[in-house]
């Protein structure tokens, strides 16, 4: 599970390259993650700029191209930036974000996968007196994906699977993998108040996690679809703490994993759907 990009070559490509998937990560740690998951060649590709890792991924017979990207400083103007960026040089069919966020204690539990169906600008609205009156105008993932994941999610041989292949010894919660789907809040801040998710779930009662990057890939992923040309999004993360003052990075490296392995295999078994038939 080594065979990650040359750490020294960069290619320099030309614009006829396209890309079926696209995976952006906020760290770098998250996208490295993603590069042992796939077990391919990595080669790094400079296009305009940007290095981006890309691989030739092969199931059954098909070949599909995969695009991976991080941040180099977390929150929504890089990711929003960057998305559009990656969107308009490799044009692909599929955008995908993965990697860690902060739970709704209550509502998921430590290492779990949190795949969203919409995501939001928890801080959008407008400020009286001191205190937020909220507009949440979410960005939702189309309906067929999301009867795919819906499906896919409760599939617990996958889960059981993915939490087996775990390759390393230390920070596997002690509960078993479970996969949820619901609404993700972004905001601009590294939260560790539950006070402040308490608020938020008062508007937006189906809340799950907080991240500081997921609206901003779904919007640019949506205000990139043009009549001709449409593309996907879905966000896949894992989490590492409950937004409180107890954070830590002991389950780190499990959630990057298994939000990565979770993507892996949702491909593995929807591909026709997700490049083939929408194509």
């Amino acid at each position: 599970m080594e065979s990650l990009e040359n750490p020294i070559a960069i290619e320099q490509s030309s614009h006829e390259y396209k890309a079926d998937l696209l995976v952006v990560a906020a760290l770098h740690k998250e996208k490295k993650w993603l590069q042992k998951v796939f077990d391919v060649e990595w080669r790094n590709v400079e296009r305009d700029g940007v290095i981006f890792q890309v691989a030739d991924y092969k199931i059954d017979d098909k070949t599909f191209k995969i695009v991976a990207v991080s941040q180099l400083h977390m929150g929504m103007p890089q990711a929003a930036i960057l998305t559009t960026r990656s969107i308009m040089l490799w044009s692909p069919s599929v955008v995908v974000m993965t990697g860690i966020c902060a739970g709704v204690e209550g509502q998921v539990t430590m290492g779990d996968i949190v795949v969203a169906n919409k995501v939001f600008d928890y801080g959008s609205g407008k400020v009286v007196n001191g205190k937020l009156r909220p507009n949440f105008e979410p960005v939702q993932i189309d309906s067929w994906i999301w009867q795919l994941l819906e499906l896919f999610r409760h599939d617990e041989a996958v889960l059981e699977q993915i939490d087996r292949e775990y390759p390393l010894d230390d920070g596997r919660p002690g509960s078993p993998l479970v996969a949820h789907l619901g609404s993700m809040g972004c905001g601009s801040a590294v939260v560790a108040d539950a006070a402040m998710i308490e608020e938020i779930v008062l508007t937006e009662r189906k809340l799950l996690a907080l991240d500081m990057e997921s609206y901003a890939v779904a919007l640019a992923t949506s205000l990139s679809t043009t009549p001709t040309k449409r593309i996907e999004f879905f966000i896949v993360k894992s989490v590492v703490d409950f937004a409180n003052s107890l954070k830590g990075d002991t389950h780190h490296n499990y959630s990057c994993y298994v939000s990565a392995a979770f993507i892996k295999k949702f491909l593995d078994r929807y591909y026709r759907q997700l490049f083939l038939d929408n194509a």
